[in-house]
């Protein structure tokens, strides 16, 4: 079983942790300094029986995945808990106490196979009872037990085993322990397998994992610090010391810290390895350069194991470094790899897209770890894991239809990664045919992945060329790096370790919430290559034990250990700061996409010394160095953002040197907290410091921002003289304003020039935005019936949450409920009244609704949910059930629904059913047949269909299939108990829900046939088509300066099940950016309403909105406005300057501009795109007072055509105005 740790939060002495698991949970207890307690509790487990090769047994259905593998002897589940202990004590195991049920069997315990390899066909191994297995004792012998301790890098811990599952084969009984707890007691006898002391910190990579690995970890028992990032050792022969110089030099210009050691040609390191962790403890990664002629290692079996060379601390298994290898027969070998790595790194594809796409490959056999053949294992870790994550596309490509061109099309097309689980060869994956001849085609070029890959051999590297290598030596394409095993790897564990490194990848993944999935539930975020799959593979070999750990050693990294992968498409990356000065610590901010960037690598190098450090979680880093005058590079690395590599002049001491220190956000007059929130007008207290030796002058500072978010009151302010090597502060000294609707967590840079009338000095600092981000969860049924939903003449209390995940306190909002499907729903209570919500809190919205009594069951309702505050909009729209629409047989025939079958059909049984008296059971039909039953239903909503089912059949030949739309969904072959399951289903007219049974060309087994019971069908009826919604009841421009225009916004639901079509028209006065839509279900537009009066009167008129919904195919939105203004010098006069918008917008491809000058100056209209680069410069003049219109044709200064997308444009007007609109370009 596979334990779901929740990452604990540490306690003290005398507290108690709780891990919980499907199936069972943890409770840790220390009572003294010297004793850990663990109670394990047994939650859930059902008995029931399978016929294997034509003999009935009797099996333990425990949701989990790991059982003894004693080949012969009874599978029983076991469950663990690891626990970090002293560092020079050993622990004495004590059963405390248990409690146990004792069952007597009808069959024989179902018995183990043993492991079984990937060169072997499942289902030609049979289920034998050893004879020896047959003794009046209980296996397994020991109800718990630990293993020896083990030491990883840092921590010093033992894993304790708990066998709940007790089987006397002599008796046939099964002793089941609901209950046991251990204690584990520190005592004096001879210490095995010590910890020793180390010099340095723990490293910032592994700490996280530390708490995912052991349940009491607690980074508080160490006397070192936290350290930063590990360093790393590159070992190569004289052959290669040139090629691989480049990449040494790289590594170190990134911020590593590289160690190098050169060896003879046929070395084995390991003893090498250990001395120079020994010397060096900060090392973390192990490059090896060379095939393994050039540089062996550890054998296991007769196989290489180079993870076993990370086997430097203690006397243990699990290693302590992460080694990777350039596998390379030649130097040129070497070469490419070092090419691909730098590259992949230093100058990744910033305009391309080919990261967000996912390829699997897998084989149809099995089943493995969590029950699931090949393919469905794959694709559950794309469906719950890559998707949700940063990635838009997933290729699936597996057997029986896989073929070598459909490998070679999705990677020459550009994927960042490859899961691939199936069986393989030194030079192949057999799912799919894809060989090394076929890598040697490939034409990816630099759009490289990292691969996974669950299979036999594919890591043989020892005798000639294997296709991992083929992979990373292919130059023009390949891979970037690749996992892969130098053994026939086994069935079951290499599944759990694919399933945990992509876990890693994405930052932890919660097996709560997957029912069938079971795992070490994880929040911790691994995005260099080798440490994914270092720590993917200790969590399996943690689970499994003896067999996962022998995976673990033999499956190497073949690449680029300390390789930052890629995900998404990088982010271009901004530094507040870019100023080097000598003897001063350097400190920036680095932003990618507007947003602080945590978690990056920033490196000062100069002449092979470096200086680095990593950003915080506000984009911050400050860094002390020793450069001198004259150049250097400035380097920024991080996962999914663009790299900054800059050659910077390090400035010298003299003279007087002024720049930004820091900045205190004064917003008494706002919320008084400190912060920049969202809609706020602050000062900005700043101070600047002289970091020169001479005074600086008469200093006056000026601040500046592109960013469409902020406005600039008040933009200057004289600091005085600044005596040399110290600060001045001037509270107030500058006035910004902050957009209401600025993202949450933007950073928002600014300039800052400083100036002694003679010199000029620039820096830039950033300040962190806060807004809520408002979002509903689900809705919340309180009725009368207490079934939680929503039943004919039913009253009942809906309850919608609206949750703040953002960090600012929201505005009070204004909450309605309002039915779409009037006719059978009534809302008595609509409204209601939220108040002001803090960051991270929830607040519940609560209404009234009847139902009609006469409404059918299994009908849709629509309810539309609004909640309004200030700027901020949040909407949802539910789609709740009138009572259920479910088939459980009981009529005794197929006549509740029109039930179609094939030409083979499902039948009526009484035998077993699931629930009631009667289910449904495929009929009895020949080889190479189908029997099917389908039924076809309007769906006016997504929603869920489940359903029971039960199989017994031919394992992996003959399935039981459910397919909707004729997509299959799911299958079952072998002995599948009776259990439910539950699909989405997407909104249509006619959806087939369709099951078959399908046997193959020869063999029956079990009762040969597939079962089915109590289906819940998702809502059937009611409110269908398209509806449309409108959020506003009147437009009013107010005033309305003559010559300007205003601009106001509406927004059009489709709240309904089908595309909403119409057209928007209005009176001459007013003008709309949109005159005609379609709107899929579900989806809404914004439309602008632009008002530009000709002469001082009302202006009134109506918005008419005509649509295709039947039940409101007119909509009349009264808007008006009033023109306002003065005649001066034969002219119109603006009474203020103004920036007043662009129309049309959206526009395709020429917009207007308009802006109003009251008096003559300067004026400069710049153009920006969302990451805030320049692309045009529209106005740059002196003008005199009046109203202007300027025109953009859509083309960037550089005389280029502007990408769709949305632009900001930014006016500024003599010394004080500044402000910034949006305009949309469509093409």
């Amino acid at each position: 079983m596979r334990a779901k740790y929740y990452l604990p939060i540490v306690m003290l002495f005398m507290g108690v942790l709780l891990f919980a698991a499907n199936g069972f949970d943890v409770e840790y207890y220390q009572p003294t300094l010297d004793q850990y307690e663990l109670n394990f509790n047994l939650d859930d487990f059902q008995l029931g029986d399978t016929v294997k090769n034509g003999v009935i047994y009797s099996t333990i259905d425990f949701e989990g995945g790991v059982t003894t593998k004693d080949a012969g002897f009874a599978e029983v589940p076991y469950i663990h808990a690891t626990v970090q202990i002293s560092a020079d004590k050993n622990v004495t195991l004590e059963i405390v106490s248990s409690e146990y049920e004792e069952f007597d069997l009808s069959y024989p315990l179902l018995p183990s196979r043993g492991t079984i390899y990937r060169n072997q066909d499942p289902s030609t191994i049979p289920y034998e009872i050893a004879e020896e297995s047959i003794v009046d004792k209980f296996y397994p012998a020991q109800l718990a037990e630990t293993v020896e301790p083990f030491v990883i890098r840092d921590i010093r811990g033992t894993i304790v085993y708990v066998y709940p599952f007790q089987y006397n084969a002599a008796r046939n009984i099964l002793r089941v322990y609901s209950t046991v707890t251990v204690k584990l007691t520190n005592d004096n006898s001879s210490v095995i397998n010590p910890l020793p002391i180390r010099a340095s910190g723990i490293t910032r990579e592994m700490n996280n994992m530390y708490r995912t690995m052991f349940m009491n970890y607690d980074v508080s028992r160490f006397e070192n610090e936290l350290g930063e990032f590990g360093s790393i050792l590159v070992i190569h022969t004289p052959r290669d010391a040139e090629a691989i110089a480049p990449y040494v030099e790289w590594k170190q210009q990134k911020g590593f810290t590289v160690y190098v050691e050169e060896v003879a040609t046929g070395t084995n390191v390991t003893t090498l390895v250990t001395d120079q962790y020994a010397i060096h403890d900060d090392i973390l990664y192990v490059q090896l350069v060379g095939d393994w002629e050039d540089i062996s290692g550890t054998v296991m079996g007769g196989d290489p194991a180079d993870p076993k060379l990370g086997c430097v601390v203690g006397t243990d298994i699990y290693p302590d470094l992460v080694v990777g290898r350039f596998s390379a027969n030649s130097s040129n070998d070497v070469t490419v790899q070092v090419d691909k790595s730098i590259n992949y790194e230093k100058y990744p594809d910033t305009g391309e897209n080919w990261y967000e796409f996912a390829v699997g490959i897998a084989s149809n056999q099995g089943p493995g770890d969590d029950n699931e053949l090949d393919y469905a294992h794959i694709q559950n870790i794309y469906d719950n894991k890559l998707d949700p994550f940063t990635y838009e596309s997933h290729t699936p490509i597996y057997d029986p239809t896989a073929n070598t061109s459909m490998v070679a099309t999705a990677v020459n097309a550009g994927t960042s990664i490859i899961n691939y689980c199936g069986h393989g060869s030194t030079s192949s994956w057999v799912s799919s045919g894809f060989s090394s001849s076929h890598v040697n085609m490939l034409t990816n070029g630099s759009k490289l992945p990292f691969i996974i890959s669950v299979a036999c051999v594919n890591g043989n590297f020892d005798g000639g060329t294997c296709f991992a290598e083929a992979w990373l030596r292919k130059d023009g394409g390949g891979a970037i790096g690749m996992l892969a095993s130098t053994q026939n790897q086994s069935w079951n564990p290499p599944m759990m370790g694919q399933d945990y490194i992509n876990d890693l990848l994405i930052g932890g993944y919660d097996y709560s919430l997957y029912p069938g999935q079971n795992g070490t539930t994880t929040d911790v975020q691994k995005t260099t290559y080798g440490s994914m799959c270092f720590n993917g593979t200790i969590l399996m070999a943690m689970e499994d034990g003896a067999q996962g750990a022998e995976e673990m050693a033999k499956w190497h990294v073949f690449g680029d250990a300390s390789l930052q992968v890629r995900t998404d498409t990088p982010e271009v990356a901004a530094l507040s700061n870019n100023v080097i000065l000598m003897g001063v610590d350097f400190t920036t901010v680095v932003t990618a996409g507007g947003s602080p960037a945590q978690g990056a690598l920033v490196s000062l190098y100069q002449d092979g010394d470096v200086f680095s450090g990593i950003t915080d979680e506000t984009g911050s880093v400050t860094i002390s160095h020793g450069l001198t005058a004259g150049d250097a590079q400035l380097i920024v690395t991080g996962f999914n953002i663009d790299t900054i590599y800059d050659n910077i002049a390090v400035i010298p001491p003299g003279g007087a040197y002024v720049m930004f220190e820091d900045c205190l956000i004064e917003d008494q007059t706002a919320n008084n907290n400190g912060l920049l929130d969202y809609g706020e007008t602050v000062e900005l207290g700043i101070t600047l410091v002289n970091v020169g030796t001479d005074e600086a002058t008469g200093v006056t500072a000026t601040i500046s921002s592109t960013d469409p978010y902020l406005t600039i009151i008040d933009d200057t302010e004289n600091y005085g003289n600044i005596t040399g090597g110290t600060s001045a502060m001037i509270s107030g000294a500058f006035q910004i304003s902050v957009d209401d609707l600025v993202p949450d967590g933007h950073g928002i840079m600014i300039s800052l020039e400083a100036t002694d009338g003679v010199d000029t000095w620039e820096s830039n600092f950033t300040l962190t935005a806060h807004a809520p981000i408002l979002e509903t969860g689900m809705m919340i049924i309180e009725d009368i019936g207490g079934n939680g939903m929503l039943d004919p003449g039913e009253t009942a209390t809906i309850f919608i949450p609206v949750t703040n995940n953002g960090s600012a306190l929201s505005p009070s909002l204004v909450a309605e409920l309002t039915s779409v499907t009037s006719d059978f729903i009534t809302v008595t209570s609509s409204t209601f009244n939220l108040d002001a919500t803090a960051a991270g809190e929830e607040a519940m919205a609560e209404f009234e609704l009847e139902v009609a009594a006469d409404v059918e069951p299994g009908t849709t309702a629509i309810l539309s949910f609004v909640a309004t505050g200030g700027e901020y909009v949040v909407t949802s729209t539910f789609y709740p059930s009138i009572g259920l629409v479910f088939e459980d047989f009981e009529t005794g025939d197929f006549s509740k629904f029109d039930w179609q079958q094939g030409t083979s059909g499902w039948e009526i049984t009484e035998s077993n059913p699931q629930e009631g008296i009667y289910c449904a059971k495929s009929s009895v039909i020949s080889n190479n047949q189908t029997a099917s039953i389908s039924v076809t239903m309007d769906i006016p909503a997504d929603g869920e269909i489940s359903f029971y089912r039960k199989v017994s059949s031919e394992n992996n030949w003959d399935y039981m299939r459910f397919y909707i739309n004729n997509q299959e969904q799911d299958e079952w072959s072998g002995d599948v108990a009776w259990s439910e399951v539950i699909y989405d289903v997407t909104a249509g007219t006619d959806v087939e829900f369709k099951w078959t049974y399908e046997k193959d060309g020869s063999v029956s087994s079990g009762s040969d046939c597939a079962w089915l019971d109590y289906i819940v069908f998702p809502g059937i009826g009611g409110a269908a088509g398209p509806i449309i919604s409108v959020n506003v009841t009147e437009i009013n421009f107010g005033e309305v300066n003559i010559g300007e225009t205003g601009v106001e916004e509406f927004t059009i639901f489709n709240l309904g099940s089908e595309d909403l079509t119409g057209t928007i028209d209005t009176v001459e006065d007013f003008v709309l950016s949109v005159d005609e839509f379609t709107l899929s279900a579900g989806s809404s537009i914004d439309v602008e309403v632009s008002f530009t009066p000709v002469e001082a009167m009302n202006y009134t008129g109506n918005v008419v909105i005509t649509s295709n919904d039947a039940n409101l195919p007119e909509i009349e939105i009264p808007v008006e406005g009033i023109g306002v203004g003065t005649n001066a010098n034969n002219g119109l006069i603006p009474l203020k300057t103004e920036l007043t918008g662009n129309y049309p917008n959206p526009f395709n491809p020429v917009t207007n501009i308009s802006f109003a000058i009251k008096s003559a100056g300067n004026v400069s209209i710049e153009i920006f795109n969302v990451k805030g680069e320049k692309v045009k410069t529209l106005v740059n003049e002196n003008l005199e007072p009046g109203y202007y219109s300027k025109t953009w044709n859509g083309n960037t200064d550089n005389l280029k055509s502007a990408a769709s997308g949305i632009y900001f444009y930014k006016m500024r007007a003599g010394e004080r105005y500044t402000n910034t609109r949006k305009m949309i370009l469509l093409k």
